[in-house]
């Protein structure tokens, strides 16, 4: 019965269509399904209160928002280069108290801390093209979903406003941009991603907070004071008031108790050393920066961080966090936004510019440098580059030391028949050394006539190919 009235109450406060239910995320319709409904959990002990989760939603939204946005034609892949364009202009600056960074950085974090993040178009002059984008927080969002189980609208309230963004049926746009998480149990909201380390989050915490009650107790575990005798009232008042003065609260560390009676210290749980409660902190904080894609190596716990592998870290969270994001959100723009300015455009990142991706691309380039199928051209346009007008661009280079297989044989062969005139040479000389001229031959014998001058000297015709291959390399040399 007071269900019933409260749904009536919350629907007449919202004005949403009597034939239109909220979803209440099962299978049963009718109860209001309010986005994040740990919302404020998350926000407060996750994001506000725990140092880790904070900084890895802070590296992540940072990480996507700097990636700069450039604008490119689908159907010819090229660049629209014109700072003015309305797109370019609205996405750098949002509206007027946001610029991208603050915009995108809003976006971000409440999609880590809800699962759902959402942003609102408002029309300019041209009704037709959105003019500013105001983020709008999950926590006050809430989904109409019709008795055909589809969404219908999206109800804003915070309790001072309400404003209702109707989906339309046909094309299931509405005046309010949705990007989610996947959800195992609800088909239209998404899943926090701080829902699956929230465990760690909360034995990060209490660390945290069992430190903290340490320091306030002089560093003393849990106990009491016994006696062996019987305290009166007033013995048992006197000494109490003694203990909460002079040793509890961090101005009374390492001071000292004079009681009489045979009171003593008896100690109820475990000491620090063997609760281990540092190393125990230093595990949930892994586990929550592995949960969110964060490597531990960046958010600085002790020993994970060195010189060796931080750019490695850096890098890994770059490839699989923040593009992923990136490309999935840019994606999702494209499909709500980026039509409205025209229907053969698309915005892209610039990966370029991410100073994280440089050994990505010192190696894609040394890759394409030696590589010898590729024209200068083609090298130029795998690696980013327009072409050069050059027609010696398109023409495919190789070393000048190369030669085709099959004439290997012949160039060896004239190497060696080279080796062996130049033998008969020096032979020659040193023969004629005693007198006899090589060039007279032996006496009775016809002499060799000489080479006339200016004539080539004579050579085996099996040198002929190596020569036209050395006199055609030192052309290239040269």
């Amino acid at each position: 019965m007071f269900e019933r009235l409260r749904l009536l109450r919350w629907a007449m406060t919202t004005k949403i269509d009597p034939g239109i239910k909220v979803d209440s995320g099962t299978a049963s319709r009718g109860a209001p399904r309010w986005m994040g409904e740990n919302h404020d959990a998350y926000s407060k002990e996750g994001f506000s209160k725990n140092a880790v989760v904070k900084r890895c939603i802070e590296m992540i939204s940072q990480g996507v928002a700097a990636i700069p946005l450039e604008l490119f034609k689908k159907s010819t892949n090229e660049e629209i280069e014109d700072p003015k364009h309305p797109l370019l202009m609205l996405m750098n600056q949002p509206n007027p108290f946001q610029d991208k960074l603050q915009f995108f950085e809003e976006l971000i974090s409440f999609f880590y801390i809800d699962g759902n993040t959402f942003f609102n178009t408002v029309a300019g002059k041209d009704k037709k093209i959105p003019a500013e984008l105001y983020v709008k927080n999950p926590k006050w969002m809430k989904l109409g979903i019709s008795d055909d189980g589809l969404p219908r609208q999206w109800v804003y309230s915070n309790g001072q406003d309400t404003k209702t963004f109707d989906i339309n049926y046909v094309t299931k746009k509405s005046e309010v941009f949705h990007f989610k998480t996947f959800n195992p149990m609800d088909h239209w909201v998404g899943l926090s991603p701080l829902r699956s380390v929230a465990d760690n989050v909360d034995q990060n915490n209490e660390a945290g907070a069992w430190n903290m009650w340490m320091l306030q107790n002089a560093g003393m575990p849990s106990g009491g004071y016994e006696t062996d005798q019987t305290l009166s009232k007033s013995q048992y008042d006197r000494i109490k008031q003694q203990i909460k003065a002079n040793v509890t609260g961090p101005k009374n560390a390492r001071s000292s108790l004079i009681t009489d009676g045979g009171l003593k210290w008896v100690q109820y749980g475990q000491n620090a050393v063997d609760m281990d409660w540092l190393e125990g902190t230093r595990a949930s904080a892994r586990t929550i920066a592995f949960g969110l894609g964060v490597p531990s190596q960046l958010i600085g716990i002790p020993g994970d961080n060195t010189y060796s592998n931080l750019e490695q870290a850096d890098l890994a969270f770059y490839e699989k966090t923040v593009i992923i994001l990136f490309n999935k959100l840019i994606a999702a723009i494209n499909t709500y936004l980026t039509p409205s300015f025209g229907e053969d455009i698309e915005l892209r990142g610039n990966l370029d510019e991410v100073s994280a991706l440089e050994p990505r691309r010192k190696e894609k380039w040394e890759k394409i440098k030696n590589v010898d199928c590729l024209t200068p051209n083609e090298k130029r346009v795998a690696i980013g580059y327009d072409k050069l007008d050059d027609p010696e661009a398109d023409r495919l280079w190789v070393p000048a030391g190369l030669v085709p297989l099959d004439e290997a044989s012949d160039l060896l062969e004239g190497q060696e028949q080279e080796n062996d005139d130049e033998s008969s040479d020096e032979e020659g000389q040193d023969s004629g050394v005693g007198g006899t001229d090589p060039d007279e031959g032996e006496p009775g014998k016809k002499p060799k006539p000489k080479d006339a001058p200016g004539d080539k000297p004579s050579r085996p015709a099996s040198g002929k190919k190596y020569i036209r291959y050395r006199e055609r390399h030192k052309a290239a040399r040269i």
